[in-house]
């Protein structure tokens, strides 16, 4: 049985982007390395190039880019400490 673990703020303020969104978190979140510029497909349009930049700078901005904390955003890092802090605990009492 799923259960929810973000309350209704929380899932409402992740659900969507922020109104304005800092130049410096602009430059740290959507500024791509030749790392990231090496996996935007080549055989695929401008358009789809641009999309596919501006998403993988998305999950990195809302904290979801795996393997990387230093990417993660503070909102990202606390709601992932929270999800793994229940799944402890949820544990411990099975």
């Amino acid at each position: 049985m799923p259960i929810g673990f973000l309350s209704d703020a929380e899932r409402e303020r992740l659900d969507s982007f922020p109104t304005q969104i800092t130049r410096g978190d602009i430059v740290t979140y959507f500024t791509l390395s030749r790392a990231d510029r090496g996996q935007i497909p080549r055989t695929i349009s401008a358009v789809n190039r641009l999309g596919f930049a501006l998403q993988l700078g998305a999950l990195r901005y809302l904290g979801f880019k795996p393997g990387r904390s230093e990417h993660r955003s503070r909102g990202g890092r606390r709601l992932r400490g929270e999800a793994t802090r229940r799944r402890t605990d949820r544990t411990a009492t099975v």
